[in-house]
């Protein structure tokens, strides 16, 4: 995978590959013109929650309730409205449901939805819901987890960015053209990029300075989580983040680990509880802009959302 080290440059004639998944990290391959499936499988499996093993029986259960909702699946298909996925359909015998995505800002919604465990416990709700069981012994300590092609949301995130037309990226070197119609950049500059029907170069605008250019496809690596791009365009000027908080976090926009600096207690369901000394990864993304991120605590693994004036900087690296 590139690291954006200026001497492991990718290679121009492969453009835009080796891009990272907006839910992981893991890499994808994406070539400029490639065609890409609009459906992503979403697969569900039931536990109890006294046990760390799938439960069979429960899953069959569940399987028998989707039957049902396989054959009139109005209810399912607002469940995924509200989750920002359209349902394409519901396979009962295979424990999944295919769905898809039109715009970049359903996909960044559904992935922090995923994130915080939220579509799970929605689908667990659905499903699990009292009204619809004889015997409610069945639904004791139930818990539902989901799984999805990471890999393949990330394709599909890349290619709507492309049908969008400009998005954000970050320069994986410093650039050494001495063409004037060129943008100077240098590595880890955020860059506004416009398709503009070439192969090997887009337009771009720096963020920092507003100044206009060509920049190579290859040298461009699109910001990876899909909230960045609605973010940034949304708010285009909060990419440096206030002067109030670049004490803290010298760089607009990084991702590493923090300390909390205090004890939490959530006022929120999605809110992340800790103490102060704990050790939380960011995941995705902390922008100077926003004043909370979605961060993982290193003790339980639980993902929540962190506010930023509650903790500093351990080993942050900027973007």
């Amino acid at each position: 995978m590139t690291t954006g080290d200026e001497d492991e440059a990718p290679d121009p004639d492969r453009s835009w590959q080796w891009k990272e998944s907006p839910l992981g990290g893991s890499t994808v391959s994406l070539a400029v013109g490639e065609r890409f499936s609009s459906d992503v499988l979403l697969a569900y499996s039931a536990r109890r929650s006294s046990t760390a093993l799938p439960d069979p029986a429960l899953q069959e259960a569940l399987r028998t309730r989707l039957r049902v909702v396989e054959s009139n699946s109005q209810d399912i298909t607002r469940l995924f409205k509200d989750l920002s996925a359209r349902l394409v359909s519901v396979h009962a015998e295979k424990d999944s449901f295919v769905i898809t995505f039109k715009t970049v800002e359903e996909i960044w919604k559904f992935s922090t939805y995923l994130a915080l465990g939220y579509v799970s416990r929605c689908l667990e709700n659905f499903l699990c819901a009292p009204s619809v069981w004889l015997d409610s012994a069945v639904l004791q300590e139930v818990q539902i987890s989901v799984t999805v092609d990471e890999e393949h949301l990330a394709t599909m995130y890349l290619g709507l960015l492309l049908q969008e037309g400009s998005f954000f990226a970050k320069a994986l070197f410093n650039s050494n053209s001495q063409d004037e119609e060129d943008l100077p950049y240098r590595q880890n500059d955020l860059v506004m990029v416009r398709d503009i029907g070439q192969d090997t170069m887009w337009e771009g605008i720096l963020l920092a300075t507003g100044q206009h250019g060509l920049v190579p496809v290859h040298a461009m690596q699109p910001l990876p989580y899909p909230f960045y791009q609605w973010f940034l365009r949304k708010y285009p000027g909060n990419a440096g983040g206030p002067p109030g908080t670049l004490h803290l976090f010298d760089h607009p926009i990084g991702t590493g680990t923090c300390v909390a600096e205090v004890d939490n207690s959530p006022t929120g369901a999605d809110e992340l509880t800790f103490r102060r000394g704990d050790l939380i990864e960011i995941v995705g993304f902390l922008v100077s802009g926003l004043d909370w991120f979605i961060g993982r605590l290193f003790s339980s693994g639980r993902v929540g959302f962190v506010q930023k004036t509650h903790a500093k900087p351990e080993s942050f690296k900027p973007l």
